[in-house]
């Protein structure tokens, strides 16, 4: 034995033996004694553990044999379930979709009021009328000259462009 020694006492040869016992063989006895507590606390411990695995044993027979009972209805819920999901996925995907929409709509939607649109195009134009006028009167309001060198396209505009950038530019703006 590890950390004991033994020793003959003076008893006159009786055949008994005492035996001392070192300081390391005595807390050696301690550890050993400390571990027999943990592993009872163990045991008791697990004994919670195997309740809650009969029970969730059980819960699985109870489950499988309605399942055997009641196939339809099994597979009913299974279905129902599926189709939750389905369109549960289907409608988180579609918040972005009307947001996305809502932003196209107000991305491409005049600020302006329609009064000042039309107002604004009808300015525009009475511009570029008045621009054909002095382009149609300038050799009588330039007179003298030998001639006349005219490189011209046709004046106009396309008003949703015209529209456009104003609003781009000035986001909402007024007629003045």
């Amino acid at each position: 034995m590890l950390g004991t020694s033994q020793t003959r006492t003076g008893d006159g040869g009786t055949g008994h033996s005492a035996v001392q016992h070192s300081p390391a063989a005595k807390s050696a006895a301690a550890a050993t004694a400390a571990a027999m507590e943990g592993a009872a606390a163990c045991v008791e411990a697990a004994a919670p553990a195997k309740a809650a695995a009969g029970a969730s044993q059980t819960a699985a027979k109870k489950a499988a044999a309605f399942a055997g009972r009641h196939p339809a209805g099994v597979i009913i819920a299974i279905a129902a379930l599926l189709l939750f999901i389905m369109v549960s996925v289907g409608l988180s995907s579609c918040g972005a979709m009307f947001s996305g929409s809502m932003n196209s709509v107000l991305g491409t939607s005049y600020t302006s009021e329609d009064s000042d649109l039309v107002a604004t195009e009808n300015n525009y134009a009475a511009k570029e009328n008045e621009l054909q006028q002095q382009i149609d009167n300038i050799e009588s309001t330039h007179s003298g000259y030998d001639e006349y060198r005219y490189q011209l396209d046709e004046i106009g505009h396309d008003p949703y462009q015209l529209i456009s950038h104003l609003t781009a530019v000035y986001e909402q703006f007024t007629r003045r």
